[in-house]
């Protein structure tokens, strides 16, 4: 996380994504699903549609060699209402994501911490501009022209406010503002128990998933909500719970892949 970066000023457009995994089917090959793809994403640009079908196609489908899996993450997304297409979406597009995670570490955590404590002062939630500036001038690799520098801004707000964690009012004077996100429970529990998957995990203290786990720094979730999202996953046979000493434990389910 020590290294600097280039701008961010293109990203997924989340109206191409849900079209793209609407008409994304199970046992599809690659070559087939790129050419429909291409012919029903509506961008004039043909490097535009290749780009948008590179990211969802390395980031957002299941593949078997050549042929769509027929996913847990497919199904709930297909299935689910739009907060829960939400949370599935931009959960797994941004939890690798580094100025995500930087802007998570540095800015929103500690932002929420200190509005978090009692008797806190009025607006402690406020980010102000000097402070995004400042941010992103520390991360960037190099100087970079006042126009990409913007796009970096708005691109990395808007991404951060579709995950909750960020309320954005007013447009040419701009106003953000912390917040805990509240993402649907069940995707919530889908990228916890992806995350222990992709990391070995074949457990984990639930201490450890209310607090620590990607999901819930993703979002800023509070220690309550993530509780009540775990419930929820292991209700829908996301997640196994198992107890040690006494302390829960999760354990990831290998069929909700």
């Amino acid at each position: 996380m020590s290294s600097n970066l280039g701008s961010w000023t293109r990203t997924l457009n989340e109206d191409d994504a849900v079209l793209l995994l609407e008409n994304s089917r199970p046992g599809t090959s690659r070559a087939d699903w790129l050419a429909h793809g291409d012919d029903i994403l509506p961008q004039a640009s043909r490097p535009r549609r290749r780009e948008t079908l590179k990211i969802v196609c390395e980031r957002l489908i299941d593949w078997d060699h050549d042929a769509i899996v027929e996913s847990r993450f497919l199904l709930l997304f297909q299935d689910g209402h739009a907060h829960r297409r939400r949370t599935l979406l931009y959960g797994r597009l941004l939890a690798t994501e580094t100025w995500i995670l930087r802007a998570l570490g540095q800015l929103v955590h500690p932002q929420l911490a200190h509005a978090d404590q009692p008797l806190a002062p009025v607006d402690v939630d406020l980010l102000p501009a000097e402070v995004w500036n400042d941010f992103i001038r520390r991360q960037l690799s190099a100087e970079i022209p006042a126009e990409a520098f913007k796009k970096t801004r708005s691109t990395l707000q808007r991404n951060l406010a579709a995950l909750g964690v960020l309320r954005v009012e007013g447009n040419t004077t701009r106003t953000t503002r912390v917040q805990h996100g509240e993402p649907d429970p069940i995707g919530f529990g889908w990228l916890l128990a992806h995350e222990m998957r992709h990391t070995g995990r074949t457990e984990a203290a639930q201490t450890w998933a209310r607090t620590d786990a990607l999901p819930t720094r993703l979002f800023a979730a509070r220690p309550h909500y993530a509780d009540a999202c775990i419930d929820a996953a292991v209700d829908a046979g996301l997640l196994r719970r198992g107890y040690l000493a006494g302390m829960a434990r999760l354990h990831p389910v290998e069929a909700a892949a």
